[in-house]
Formats: structure tokens, sequence, C-alpha cells
């Protein structure tokens, strides 16, 4: 095999592992999106959208981003400026407080 045949091997051989990295990458980015899509496809189903009080906003919010959150973290989150009143949910009374479900899935999508 002359230098030059074995130069172009070398080179097809270099542009083939570059091509399977990039598949590889594109198809691992495409799964979590395709996933992230489906999750919310499922919460919007499941769930109305205004969510009343903290703890089925928090329930939301776990199935969400996969982990137990619960009402007092949900509150805590509100305290250090996650959330904001108006933007992310109503204040209807002391105690009460009324989700917006497209707002919580669009933030989660943004942190």
């Amino acid at each position: 095999m002359s230098l030059e045949a074995h130069m172009q091997k070398i080179q097809q051989d270099n542009l083939s592992a570059i091509i399977k990295s990039v598949a590889k990458e594109v198809s691992t980015e495409l799964k979590q999106d395709m996933i992230e899509f489906f999750k919310e496809m499922v919460a919007k189903k499941d769930y109305p959208p205004e969510l009343r009080g903290d703890k089925l906003a928090a329930q939301f919010l776990s199935e969400i981003e996969g982990k137990r959150l619960s009402a007092d973290a949900l509150r805590k989150r509100i305290n250090s400026g996650w959330y904001q009143e108006g933007l992310h949910f109503n204040q209807i009374s002391d105690k009460i407080r009324m989700w917006k479900r497209d707002a919580l899935l669009n933030y989660t999508k943004d942190t």
C-alpha cells in the first residue's frame, strides 16, 4: 500500500469516527428532547390549566422534574424568588394559591 493510499485510509477512518460521534451526540439530544416533550404532553393531559394549592403544584412539579418536591419546598422556592406572583401563580387567599400549569412547564424547561 502506498503512502498516499495509507493517508487516504486514515482520513476516511477519522471522518467515519467524527460522523459516528456527531450522530451519537445528536441522537442523545433528540432523545432528551423527546422525553421532555412526552412529559409535557402527559402533564397537560393529566393536570388542569390551573392547579389549586401548593400541594398539587408540588406534585405536578415532582412529576416534571423527576424528583420529589414537597409543598414546603415549593413555598421556599417562592420565598427565594424562583416563582413570582402574577407570573407563576395567583394568590387567592392567605393560604390558597392558583398555580399556572403552563408557566410552571415553561419555567422548568428554562432552568
